[in-house]
C-alpha cells in the first residue's frame, strides 16, 4: 500500500513514547460489523485501564457504554443497566458515553485513537466518529482515521463524512502519495549501501512506473 498504516503506527509509537495512551481499531472488508473499530479499541481499553477512570466515566454516563463494550460490566460489577428509551435516544446515549470515555481519559493523559481502513466502515461506525469529533473539541484526544480514497464512491457514507468533517475545527486531512523515482532511487541506494549509476536510476524509474 501507500503507507497509511505504517505511518500511523510510527505516530502511535512516538505518542506512546511521550506518555500518551494509544488505542487502535480497524475495519475488516468482509465483516461489516457495526462499530467494529470502536468496539475493538474501547473494549481493549476498558479491560486494561485503571478502575479510577472507569468509575469517573460511570458517574457521568452510567452503564450506557455496555451496549458497545460488554467488558465494562466485568470491570464494574455494580454497573447500572443501560438506560432504556426509543432507539434514537439510546443511540445518542451510546455515542455520548463513547465520547465521554475518551474525554475522561484525556483529562488524565493525552490519548491517541487510530481507526484504520475506514473505507470499509459502515454507517454506524462513521456516525459515531462524526459525533465524537463534533463534541470532543476540548478533550486532550487525537483521532487518526485512515482510508483508501480509491475505494470511495460518491454514495459511500465516508464521502459525506469527509465533507462534514472539513468544516470542523481542528480537523486536517493528509493525502499520501507514492514515492517518485528519486525517492525510490534513494531507497534502493540505502539498501545497497552505495550510490548507483545510470542503471540504478533506470531501475528506479521502472519500479516507479510499475
Amino acid at each position: 500500500g501507500v503507507g497509511k498504516t505504517r505511518l500511523s503506527t510510527h505516530l502511535a509509537l512516538q505518542a506512546h513514547g511521550e506518555g500518551a495512551t494509544v488505542l487502535y481499531g480497524r475495519c475488516d472488508e468482509d465483516l461489516g460489523v457495526p462499530y467494529q473499530p470502536w468496539a475493538h479499541a474501547l473494549g481493549h481499553f476498558v479491560r486494561e485501564v485503571p478502575r479510577l477512570i472507569l468509575d469517573r466515566h460511570v458517574e457521568r454516563h452510567g452503564g450506557d457504554l455496555v451496549r458497545l463494550v460488554p467488558a465494562l460490566g466485568d470491570r464494574v460489577p455494580e454497573l447500572p443497566p443501560p438506560r432504556q428509551s426509543d432507539p434514537e435516544t439510546e443511540r445518542y446515549l451510546l455515542y455520548a458515553a463513547a465520547a465521554g470515555l475518551l474525554e475522561v481519559t484525556g483529562e488524565q493523559e493525552p490519548l491517541l485513537l487510530i481507526l484504520d481502513d475506514l473505507h470499509w466502515a459502515d454507517s454506524p461506525t462513521l456516525a459515531l466518529l462524526r459525533h465524537v469529533v463534533a463534541t470532543g473539541a476540548t478533550a486532550s484526544v487525537m483521532i487518526v482515521g485512515t482510508y483508501r480514497d480509491s475505494d470511495l464512491l460518491r454514495e459511500h457514507p465516508l464521502t459525506a463524512l469527509l465533507a462534514d468533517l472539513h468544516r470542523e475545527r481542528g480537523v486536517a486531512r493528509m493525502k499520501l502519495t507514492g514515492l517518485d523515482s528519486e525517492d525510490v532511487l534513494a531507497f534502493i541506494e540505502a539498501i545497497a549501501g552505495h550510490e548507483l549509476g545510470e542503471d540504478g536510476s533506470a531501475l528506479a524509474q521502472e519500479i516507479t512506473r510499475e
